[in-house]
């Protein structure tokens, strides 16, 4: 390859990075407990110490993928957060099944009721439509 041709590639580059719409950003904005806050930036710490500093878009991801792991539990956001922290991870990644478990144990009690048992020529009974139009109104009477 002679100079030319180089020059000719780079250009050609170059006008593909100019032609790319620039990433704007928008600052990170967390509506979360202080225990959640304080877990959050301990991470964004160690993002820092391993030398993979997140960027506003990475956190607002990051922010998104424990949403959708679990969607209004902060304890086991919080849970996911610290995993990730203790294995110095980039990312964050679902919770093992038995980590969820120990969480689980520890919030529900244990039931030693024995369960009730249906007995097999029950049969599904469908509701009238009067009775459709009561439970409606009990509804709608609960919410007003």
């Amino acid at each position: 390859m002679d100079i030319k041709q180089l020059q000719k590639a780079v250009d050609i580059i170059q006008e593909f990075i100019d032609s790319q719409p620039v990433a704007t950003d928008k600052p990170v904005k967390i509506t979360k407990s202080r225990e959640f806050m304080d877990v959050f930036n301990s991470y964004l710490a160690m993002r820092v110490s391993i030398k993979k500093k997140a960027t506003p878009r990475a956190q607002n991801l990051i922010l998104g993928q424990l949403e959708k792991f679990y969607p209004w539990n902060e304890k086991l956001q919080i849970m996911c957060l610290e995993k990730s922290i203790l294995n110095n991870r980039q990312w964050v990644f679902p919770l093992d099944v038995k980590d969820v478990d120990i969480y689980k144990k520890k919030r529900i009690p244990i039931i030693t009721q024995k369960p009730i048992e249906i007995e097999k020529e029950q049969k599904f009974v469908p509701i009238s439509q009067e009775q459709l139009d009561q439970m409606n109104k009990i509804k709608a009477n609960l919410f007003k």
